[in-house]
């Protein structure tokens, strides 16, 4: 019989993930500060990484707008796929 327990693959769950994820559940519940939080939080690097992507602002914008979008609709999220 083994005298350790297996180790699991896994990180910790940073605070800030878990942060993420309590916002995001309250997004899901219709509150609109904490998607003003998330935005706050992700919107910069989300438009920055659109537009170095598709070179171009206005299109950059409207992903970013996209996005939020879906994460307020509750179809923009799946913390299975991260």
């Amino acid at each position: 019989m083994p005298d350790r327990l297996p180790v699991r693959n896994s990180r910790p769950v940073s605070p800030a993930a878990l942060e993420d994820a309590a916002l995001l559940a309250r997004v899901a519940k219709g509150d609109e500060a904490a998607l003003e939080a998330i935005y706050q939080r992700y919107g910069g690097a989300c438009f920055a990484l659109a537009r170095r992507i598709l070179n171009d602002a206005q299109l950059a914008e409207d992903v970013v707008q996209q996005v939020f979008l879906a994460t307020w609709q509750g179809t923009g999220y799946d913390p299975k796929r991260g």
